[in-house]
């Protein structure tokens, strides 16, 4: 696990472990956890807490699974997960996409891919989102590729990354270090 930080505010994660050992679980959790965290401060400052949402991009293959995880583990009255959208021409539940920030505003999260990301226009909102997600982050280890690109046009300054790989160096260092510039 590499957490870096900003000003002493945590900014993000690399979470690498080995296929099987709970990679979603966990990065679900502290993302539950830190959301839920959040309202509590705004609530004991008496202030209404903003709108948290998460952005989560992970590949074709398990794009269902995290929104079965989500629905299994995080569906209690108090959880901050409880409208998730998943993004992606697979989704028959849905007539359209959101295509205004005011649209998102009633999901908590989103899951899509990259090529939904980058097709759908999606990414030109993602900028409203306080958390952004990247399971198989291994694949933004090269800073030529398209999705790393995207990558960069996404994060903002204030945004929370964990970005989940069970591959964090697979030639060489720089491997990892692109990963936790990903960061910022």
């Amino acid at each position: 696990l590499i957490h870096t930080k900003s000003s002493g505010h945590a900014k993000g994660v690399v979470l690498a472990h080995e296929m099987g050992l709970g990679k979603t679980l966990i990065a679900l959790s502290a993302l539950a956890c830190d959301m839920t965290e959040m309202r509590a401060t705004f609530s004991q400052m008496g202030k209404n807490a903003p709108k948290m949402q998460a952005l989560i991009i992970v590949p074709n293959s398990v794009l269902w699974n995290w929104k079965s995880e989500i629905e299994k583990f995080f569906q209690g009255p108090n959880s901050p997960l409880k409208n998730i959208l998943v993004v992606h021409r697979s989704n028959t539940q849905i007539d359209s996409f959101p295509s205004t920030a005011a649209e998102l505003l009633k999901y908590d999260a989103l899951i899509t891919t990259f090529g939904t990301l980058a097709s759908s226009g999606i990414y030109r909102l993602a900028e409203n989102f306080e958390y952004l997600i990247v399971d198989e982050a291994h694949r933004l280890r090269n800073k030529k590729t398209d999705n790393h690109k995207l990558m960069l046009h996404v994060r903002n300054k204030s945004r929370k990354m964990i970005l989940l790989t069970g591959t964090p160096i697979n030639n060489d260092l720089e491997d990892l270090v692109s990963l936790i510039a990903l960061l910022g």
